[in-house]
């Protein structure tokens, strides 16, 4: 399920007028996903990297910082990377 949210995540970032039918049912699943592991690195990300795609960058943090607290350490600097990413633009805002 993660693969497939995170292949729709892929394509709606590269395409304004991509469905939002399809970014809601993947975050659906990504939300699942988490339920069913609430430490899962990846699957964390993958939400994050959706609710940051949809304007929720409140909770797309949360979740990314949850992510890097979890995550393998061969991981942990792209997660991180995003998380920074994330704090600067709400900062900017």
């Amino acid at each position: 399920m993660n693969e497939l949210a995170w292949t729709i995540y892929e394509a709606a970032k590269e395409d304004k007028e991509f469905p939002k039918s399809l970014i809601a049912a993947a975050t659906g699943a990504a939300e699942n996903a988490v339920a069913k592991e609430p430490s899962n690195a990846p699957i964390l990300d993958t939400l994050a990297h959706l609710l940051h795609l949809q304007g929720n960058l409140d909770r797309a943090i949360e979740l990314q910082t949850k992510a890097v607290k979890n995550s393998p350490a061969e991981m942990k600097d792209d997660l991180q990377a995003f998380l920074d990413e994330m704090k600067k633009e709400k900062a900017d805002k």
